[in-house]
């Protein structure tokens, strides 16, 4: 007989563990719910109505996938996200060009920053807040994404074709 046979005769075939107390650290993840655009909204015959799950998600850890809104003047802060590409021009009909459902990410880190425009379709974790705000140049946004800390680098999505920039008059 070999000796590892009578050592696990002697002992059984699983090694006795010994209990020893290690402390993990404890990280707490915050979870992100996804919205999608289509999901913002419901279509009444006369206007559009916040949708249940926009309003459940309210102040919320929330992450969103669009198009950064090419604006003809750089909001500082901040920046639309839309549903698809887009180039406004605001002399005349303010920010008439937006689609409804845009949705305005505010940079709480950064309250005078200005962003260049991002190409492709980018993706944007914040706290969603829901109601009617009006903000310092006078413009009413009615969605917010908040962001508290810059975004951390993450891997670069293909690029999508951009919306052409409006004739300058």
């Amino acid at each position: 007989m070999s000796p590892l046979f009578l050592l696990m005769l002697m002992f059984g075939d699983e090694p006795k563990k010994t209990a020893v107390a290690t402390a993990k650290p404890q990280v707490k993840r915050v979870t992100s719910a996804t919205l999608e655009f289509a999901e913002m909204y419901t279509a009444t015959a006369r206007e559009l109505k916040p949708s249940e799950k926009l309003q459940s998600l309210h102040n919320k850890q929330v992450r969103v996938t669009g198009f950064m809104a090419e604006m003809e003047n750089a909001l500082k802060g901040g920046f639309y996200l839309t549903p698809m590409p887009c180039h406004c021009d605001e002399s005349g009909g303010g920010t008439g060009d937006i689609p409804p459902q845009a949705i305005r990410v505010v940079l709480a880190y950064a309250p005078e920053r200005e962003l260049p425009p991002a190409e492709g379709r980018i993706t944007v974790t914040g706290r969603l807040e829901v109601g009617a705000k009006t903000h310092a140049e006078g413009q009413v946004s009615h969605v917010r994404l908040v962001l508290d800390k810059a975004p951390q680098p993450t891997k670069r999505q293909p690029r999508t074709p951009r919306s052409k920039p409006l004739p300058k008059k």
